[in-house]
């Protein structure tokens, strides 16, 4: 049914794999259940992801976030975890941009903050990436200002949950 709709509609899907709420660390078990929904929505279609792995001191899991990417043929987002990351954020959209990511989904900061106040920020990681990888704003992103986000940081893209 859901390749029917799909088809029908022509709507692209990206599928987040998250196992649960809270932190982005994540339990042997936990990514073995990621990489199993992985691969069932890649049979029925899915072709996108969104996901974050992160170490208990706030690093990118490289190890994790190779393991769920391996041999796979898919189109892949690191989710809002990038947020939490208590390292160089620059250092982490290199290394992210050189292993397969299209995109970065970003607060730009704590998730409470208002997208006016973040809009340096994400102006800032836009700039850096320089076309090698995607930076996606989000959070606070609304049909009201979505226009001056794009405007002020040159996004091209962007994630809100009442832009239409």
């Amino acid at each position: 049914m859901f390749k029917k709709k799909r088809s029908e509609t022509g709507v692209s899907v990206v599928a987040m794999l998250r196992p649960r709420a809270g932190n982005f660390c994540y339990s042997d078990a936990e990514i073995s259940m990621m990489r199993r929904d992985l691969e069932a929505y890649q049979s029925v279609g899915i072709k996108a992801f969104v996901f974050g792995c992160l170490t208990e001191i706030g690093e990118l899991n490289k190890t994790q976030i190779k393991e769920l990417m391996h041999e796979i043929d898919a189109e892949f987002t690191f989710h809002m975890a990038f947020d939490e990351l208590k390292t160089d954020k620059k250092i982490a959209i290199d290394w992210l941009a050189e292993n397969g990511f299209t995109r970065i989904l970003t607060h730009g900061g704590a998730g409470h903050l208002p997208p006016e106040e973040v809009i340096p920020v994400w102006r800032e990681y836009i700039q850096y990436a320089n076309h090698r990888i995607t930076i996606l704003p989000g959070g606070g992103i609304t049909s009201e200002n979505w226009h001056e986000v794009a405007q002020k940081t040159g996004a091209t893209e962007l994630h809100g949950t009442k832009i239409v």
